[in-house]
């Protein structure tokens, strides 16, 4: 897990990354004010699949997706269209382009 990779992620798909919070006790995030629960994590984690998953589910509604799926399939190298289907390096992949991007 890169937290400033999924840092940078959740705020540029207009999520709030939680501070403040304790991930036990249900306290307000500093920034949003939403509580914190026991049932959720503080963060999202692009490292795993429920976080691969939200990322593609987003890619797919932007503009840009497919100046970025040409990016990806370039950057990764690929041997295979399965090399394709990784959490980390997709997370990896879609930071580094954003970061290009962002003036």
């Amino acid at each position: 897990m890169s937290i400033e990779r999924d840092k940078f992620l959740t705020e540029a798909m207009g999520k709030c990354w939680h501070e403040g919070q304790h991930p036990i006790y249900c306290t307000p995030c500093a920034k949003c004010g939403e509580i914190s629960s026991t049932f959720r994590p503080l963060h999202f984690d692009f490292s795993t699949w429920a976080g691969f998953g939200l990322a593609w589910e987003w890619v797919q509604s932007q503009n840009w997706r497919g100046s970025f799926m040409r990016y990806y399939w370039n950057a990764t190298k690929w041997n295979h269209v399965f090399d394709l289907i990784n959490p980390d390096r997709f997370s990896d992949a879609l930071y580094a382009f954003l970061k290009e991007r962002k003036p």
